[in-house]
């Protein structure tokens, strides 16, 4: 029967099991202690907000794995997927200010509601350290320092390796375009990105992608795409057939759109791919160290586990299979989607301008005049 069944993504842990779960936190949090950290615990929920104020509205975590519902008083509250926002929040509400610097360590259950496959669970546990008040890179270096202290009291920091990862900033990822413009020996570059003036009247809260996928689609990408190709006669893509089922029969030379679509890259697999970047010493992509292996907007992109393949990240949880530049978006521009999408810009912008909420031009039709 299903109700005897533990919940998907979730598991039972053995007495053995118990056992060893117990020694682990004891021996971090023993450790932790001889460096200094004090231990801390907070709710297993918060106030939904707690979360979207410190891991942004667009991060991974709040905009696809939380768990949040409303208590029967109303209020929306969110079960913790990590520990940083609570100890932060506590930090805040308990008034310790005048005791900074401080260091606290925590361990307990975290809640994402993720893929379940090995290694990745929607019920895990976490051990945790914060240090606060402390803007120097020794805060980082005492934090790595413990935490390979406490791998070699449990006899394991022999198989571990250490990798750290950064994002990067602006200037670091406008480098890396830089780097691939010049390797590429690309010329006429240009950045072409959707108009303020026209997402704000019905994106203002930047949450559009997560009520409406396919509007958010047309206005950031197709609609731009469409600007990008003005006077072209034809456009060339990276689509590749081993990709996914929907480009099994990529054609090298489509007709779209009165345009000539080339896809001179319809029969490389993977193999191919990598021999052109290896050959040519072309740089990874950033992210790809973070999990991301193939890269597209953010709601379609998920970090993938070393099992599954590259592309299993991309519109994981949802009902599509292409990208919305390959679809009937932009291949028929008078869909009823975009019709409506259409009119609500006409609508909202109309009624910004009369209001004195924006500055714009003219709007007819959902498009500016």
């Amino acid at each position: 029967m299903r109700s005897l069944q533990p919940v998907r993504g979730t598991h039972d842990i053995p007495s053995l099991d118990v056992r060893r779960h117990r020694h682990i936190v004891e021996v971090a949090r023993s450790t932790a202690g001889r460096y200094g950290f004090e231990e801390i615990a907070t709710p297993i929920f918060e106030f939904s907000e707690v979360f979207r104020r410190t891991l942004g509205e667009t991060s991974d975590i709040v905009a696809k794995e939380m768990y949040t519902f409303q208590d029967r008083g109303g209020e929306e509250v969110t079960l913790r997927p990590e520990y940083t926002a609570g100890i932060a929040r506590a930090f805040i509400s308990g008034g310790m200010a005048q005791d900074l610097p401080l260091k606290f360590f925590a361990s307990g259950p975290m809640f994402r509601y993720e893929r379940p496959q090995k290694g990745r669970l929607r019920q895990f546990h976490q051990i945790d350290v914060e240090i606060l008040g402390v803007a120097t890179p020794h805060a980082d270096i005492e934090v790595v320092a413990l935490g390979a202290h406490i791998l070699s009291e449990l006899g394991v920091a022999d198989r571990v390796e250490l990798e750290i990862n950064s994002l990067g900033d602006a200037a670091s990822r406008a480098a890396y375009r830089d780097e691939l413009v010049a390797r590429l020996r690309l010329t006429d570059v240009r950045e072409i990105g959707p108009r303020r003036d026209e997402i704000e009247p019905v994106d203002a809260d930047g949450m559009l992608w997560s009520r409406d996928p396919d509007r958010c689609c047309y206005l950031r990408k197709v609609a731009p795409l469409h600007q990008a190709l003005d006077g072209c006669d034809g456009w060339i893509t990276g689509r590749k057939r081993f990709q996914s089922a929907a480009r099994a029969r990529l054609s090298r030379i489509e007709a779209a759109e009165g345009r000539i679509k080339i896809n001179p890259l319809a029969d490389w697999g993977r193999d191919d791919i990598e021999g052109y970047v290896a050959e040519h010493g072309l740089p990874p992509h950033p992210l790809e160290a973070d999990g991301f292996r193939s890269i597209g907007c953010m709601p379609c992109t998920d970090r993938v586990a070393h099992a599954e393949e590259a592309r299993d990240g991309r519109w994981r949880g949802e009902a599509k299979t292409e990208c919305g530049i390959h679809t009937h978006l932009a291949t028929n521009v008078r869909s009823e989607a975009v019709r409506t999408w259409r009119r609500s810009v006409a609508t909202a912008a109309t009624w910004a301008l009369k209001s004195g909420n924006a500055s714009s031009e003219t709007v007819e039709g959902g498009q500016s005049g």
